[in-house]
């Protein structure tokens, strides 16, 4: 299931099946709460999420708004 659901997303659609494999071997999925903050503005991360189901509020102000 992972390897299909990953290869729905750009750039991750253009990878070969066997380097799409390795990705998803790597990947890991994850539930969250409503209201749990991903990442906040400034911050450094090295990491890529990609939405499989549900909705995500930016919230550029900082103030909880979406």
């Amino acid at each position: 299931m992972m390897v299909e659901a990953l290869a729905q997303f750009i750039p991750l659609a253009d990878l070969s099946g066997e380097a799409l494999a390795q990705a998803a071997g790597l990947a890991a999925g994850i539930a969250l709460q409503p209201g749990h903050v991903l990442f906040r503005k400034g911050a450094h991360d090295n990491r890529s999420f990609y939405l499989l189901a549900g909705e995500v509020a930016l919230d550029a102000e900082g103030d909880g708004a979406p």
